[in-house]
């Protein structure tokens, strides 16, 4: 499996995971936070459940999206040096 599908995959299971296997821990950090935080906010204000549960799984697929790119990124990003060439 690519560095980007396990990163994607980990953060749709746990905002924010995929985006600690990369390395970006303050960026995890906060994501994790705002996709605990959010939904129980609504909750609390008495927003329906229902639509709670779709707000968390557009919070799941945007922090999976977000660490897809991230990790992708992080790839591209990463030269390898040997010796002789420029």
């Amino acid at each position: 499996m690519k560095k980007s599908t396990k990163a994607a995959c980990l953060s749709f299971l746990i905002p924010g995971a995929g985006l600690l296997y990369c390395g970006r821990r303050q960026w995890a950090f906060w994501n994790l936070l705002a996709g605990v935080t959010v939904p129980l906010v609504l909750l609390w204000s008495g927003f329906p459940g229902e639509h709670v549960l779709w707000i968390l799984l557009g919070i799941a697929a945007g922090s999976a999206g977000w660490a897809h790119a991230v990790a992708q990124q992080t790839m591209v990003n990463v030269r390898v040096f040997r010796p002789g060439q420029e």
